[in-house]
């Protein structure tokens, strides 16, 4: 039991479990430090989504940046290599 899939994951890299269910982005981020034993088929869970919006009250010329890079090819690049998939176009703004 933990709080969270990085304790989990702190958990197997610190010896403290013998194994443990974490995202594969995770386990991709531990390298060498653990080992995938098992992946989950696609088809037994739903798509792991990180949604992200300009929220009215925030900051939204500092929202539309944010969301303007995570569309540029360096982000995409950097979210690829982490093992994320990114979407395929850009959504449209709601007013």
């Amino acid at each position: 039991m933990s709080e969270n899939v990085r304790q989990v994951l702190s958990y197997v890299i610190r010896g403290e479990a013998d194994a443990g269910m974490v995202y594969a982005t995770d386990a991709q981020e531990a390298g060498n430090q653990v080992r995938v034993a098992l992946r989950a088929a696609e088809s037994t869970h739903q798509a792991i989504v990180y949604p992200a919006v300009i929220v009215k009250a925030g900051h939204q010329d500092l929202a539309r940046q944010f969301l303007d890079f995570l569309h540029t090819d360096k982000a995409q690049r950097a979210l690829t290599d982490r093992g994320f998939t990114v979407p395929a176009q850009q959504p449209t703004t709601q007013p």
